[in-house]
């Protein structure tokens, strides 16, 4: 009965850990983490705890389009009380991590590797409930987003 239980129990875990690509410990080196295919476009809250978004080369990249992700490209968000969040890497090219518990409205900005920023939102555009960033930045756009975020200024100027 007890090996029963122990295998209603791990199967699932087992299925969830398979379905969202594994989990985020050692078992990749950085630059597996940060390169590579991970659903890129697709919305992570959907697996994890956490929003966040991917970074492409196009405006208009389909779902798990890895071929037109920003690797080592990231993104800060400018809160306006004046300060600032880095948001992390996520694992696969272009992917980034926002927690959920942000405050304030928000400027998103996209950095390079180089920590040079190349993309910006509209002027405090965003608000906390928008962590989520790929429900609104898809291939298409929803929600007002003009489509994906990229790394060159698609508004035209810095």
């Amino acid at each position: 009965m007890r090996e029963i239980l122990r295998g209603v129990l791990v199967l699932p875990l087992a299925l969830a850990f398979v379905s969202c690509g594994g989990g985020e410990g050692g078992e990749f080196g950085e630059e597996e983490h940060i390169t590579g295919s991970h659903y890129q476009g697709q919305q992570c809250i959907s697996c994890h705890s956490f929003g966040g978004g991917t970074v492409f080369t196009k405006l208009n990249a389909a779902d798990n389009d890895v071929n037109s992700a920003a690797a080592y490209h990231t993104v800060v968000l400018l809160f306006e009380d004046g300060s600032s969040l880095t948001a992390p890497r996520g694992r696969g090219s272009g992917n980034f991590q926002i927690p959920s518990s942000l405050n304030g409205k928000f400027t998103a900005t996209v950095v390079d590797g180089n920590g040079k920023t190349v993309n910006k939102s509209l002027e405090l555009s965003h608000t906390p409930d928008r962590y989520n960033c790929n429900s609104c930045h898809t291939q298409s756009g929803a929600s007002g987003a003009p489509g994906r975020i990229i790394n060159s200024f698609y508004y035209g100027a810095k």
